[in-house]
């Protein structure tokens, strides 16, 4: 019966979209890759499929795992409605970093040959959706949360020369986001719940967006105590930035894990 194979089917197609197609990821979307030759579709789909089979088949083999249920929610990160309230014990996630990223734009491949969109006004639909993270689509100003710290961010980068004018609108609505989506994960949570959360920090006019020091103030008025802040790694930015940045800012561009705890 294909039919209780069909999920996985799906992703050994997805995988081998990229590998079979001209359009290529590159940065914040897609590239036409004209040169060189591409693996005949069927060939790949075959020989990825065997792959993932062998896989399977060594972890059945090794690991002897047991049978575990799982459940996919297909839901609002902000408003989490799908999920039951004061039942969850772990929240593992990494949201959109604050780097005018799209992946509408990024996984636009994968969106229309999986059948996640079927129209253009579908597509724009779930991009106007998406966290505000981006500048490919026109975002209104709100101000769920608020920090001075951020207040004066959002006022410097209006007064800058910068390469897209929605920055500041785009920063502001990144943290309302980041604050409801903390709300939402406080009510489906219950008491000494665990929240880790994966971020990058990002630059803009000169100057560092403290994403994961803002996002754990905006946790502490929600409720959540901030119990760690993990340096990762550090982040590269564009070469107009680096320009800007003071030589002893660019360590704090960086990535970080955010840990949370609910009492």
């Amino acid at each position: 019966d294909l039919e209780l194979y069909k999920d996985l089917l799906k992703v050994v197609l997805a995988s081998i979209l990229e590998p079979t197609s001209r359009a290529k990821k590159n940065g914040k979307g897609l590239k036409i890759v004209r040169k060189g030759p591409l693996e005949k579709p069927k060939n790949a789909f075959l020989r990825k499929l065997e792959e993932v089979i062998n896989d399977l088949s060594v972890v059945h083999y090794f690991l002897r795992p047991k049978y575990a249920s799982a459940k996919v929610l297909n839901d609002d990160a902000r408003q989490l409605g799908k999920v039951p309230k004061g039942e969850t014990d772990l929240v593992v996630f990494s949201p959109p970093y604050l780097n005018t990223f799209d992946y509408t734009e990024v996984y636009k491949l994968e969106l229309w040959f999986l059948d996640f969109v079927k129209s253009r006004n579908e597509w724009y639909e779930l991009r106007r959706k998406t966290f505000r993270s981006h500048n490919l689509a026109k975002w209104a100003r709100t101000e769920y949360w608020s920090h001075e710290v951020l207040n004066k961010i959002e006022d410097y980068l209006r007064k800058q020369e910068l390469w897209c004018e929605e920055i500041p609108i785009i920063v502001r609505g990144y943290f309302d986001d980041m604050y409801l989506t903390l709300k939402a994960l406080y009510e489906v949570t219950y008491d000494e719940c665990c929240v880790v959360i994966i971020v990058g920090n990002s630059a803009y006019g000169g100057i560092i967006i403290p994403v994961d020091l803002l996002i754990m103030r905006s946790a502490l008025e929600v409720g959540f105590i901030p119990e760690k802040l993990l340096i990762v790694r550090e982040l590269g930015t564009s070469s107009q930035q680096l320009r800007l940045l003071r030589r002893d800012m660019r360590k704090l561009l960086r990535e970080s894990i955010i840990v949370l705890r609910k009492r």
